[in-house]
């Protein structure tokens, strides 16, 4: 009886370490919702029509009506992809599936928040991808032309400004929308979003530009 217990044991602490040295961005498949760069946004027009899946050393990829695949190395927060094999059907207007695959070419590190990867490029830029298709990205201009990245994913907002980030929570108000998570709070009300820690203000009035 004791050598049972202690077998079952022994079991489900292999499983649990297995579970946990499983890096979180190989145990989903994410979609893409937008990059940004020094120059321009780019959002995906159907984010379940671009994927990005890892797997034993591998990344699959959907770019719209192509798909693909290459090597993917991981080494702590680092990644990098080898050259990719793509089918190369045409795909018609809005497609960005070649601007979808050239930017994955160029990621240089990863991080997972929740339900959320960042993609940092080797530009400076950032590709947004949720483990959800129906999560959304938004992206404030607020002063000196800092932008201000959300995604919003059920009912959190993963918020990225100046350097920084931070994972917030919905909260009730009066009027449009809050996120927060004790000590700094996320603002919106029509195409305007607003920072703040505390009393003071990390950033105030930016906009979503125009489409």
């Amino acid at each position: 009886m004791i050598r049972a217990m202690r077998a079952t044991a022994l079991a489900w602490l292999l499983l649990v370490s297995s579970c946990a040295a499983t890096p979180p961005l190989q145990v989903r498949a994410w979609y893409w919702l937008g990059t940004l760069d020094k120059l321009s946004v780019t959002e995906a027009p159907e984010p379940e029509r671009y994927t990005l899946q890892f797997h034993d050393g591998r990344a699959a990829v959907r770019a719209d009506c192509n798909r693909g695949t290459s090597a993917a190395t991981l080494e702590g927060d680092r990644v990098s992809f080898g050259p990719m094999a793509m089918t190369r059907a045409f795909c018609p207007p809005p497609s960005r599936g070649d601007e979808y695959a050239r930017q994955l070419q160029s990621a240089a590190r990863f991080s997972v928040h929740g339900d959320v990867l960042r993609l940092e490029l080797k530009d400076g830029g950032a590709m947004f991808f949720a483990a959800d298709a129906k999560a959304r990205i938004a992206h404030y201009r607020c002063r000196d032309e800092k932008m201000q990245s959300v995604v919003y994913a059920g009912e959190a907002a993963q918020v990225w400004f100046d350097g920084a980030h931070y994972a917030l929570a919905r909260e009730r108000t009066a009027s449009g929308a809050r996120y927060a998570d004790g000590s700094v709070t996320f603002d919106t009300k029509g195409v305007v979003g607003s920072l703040r820690k505390g009393d003071a203000f990390l950033a105030q009035n930016c906009q979503l530009p125009s489409r």
